[in-house]
């Protein structure tokens, strides 16, 4: 069982993660995307746009924003959710 200090570690630490996948990927660096990177070799193999990847990296970028954005809003709901449950809890027990 994790305790709250725990959970928190690993949120830190996933939201660390995408900060640096989202610098590799702005870099050109996609050796940690296996299946983009494959993608990408094919794509170059059989279409004649050599554009095509310069094309969909900012969208990959773009891609790492929103699901930062998206995950810090869920995770600030989840925790007010929570803090309001303890914060009832505390005033059921101080009225007994």
């Amino acid at each position: 069982m994790c305790d709250v200090f725990e959970v928190a570690s690993k949120v830190q630490a996933f939201k660390q993660k995408l900060k640096l996948w989202q610098s590799k990927a702005s870099t050109g660096d996609i050796s940690d995307f296996e299946c983009l990177h494959n993608f990408f070799q094919t794509i170059n193999c059989e279409t004649e746009d050599t554009n095509l990847e310069s094309k969909i990296k900012p969208i990959v970028h773009k891609h790492f924003d929103v699901l930062l954005q998206n995950f810090e809003v869920s995770l600030l709901s989840k925790r007010r959710l929570f803090e309001s449950d303890f914060s009832a809890m505390d005033c059921a027990a101080h009225y007994r």
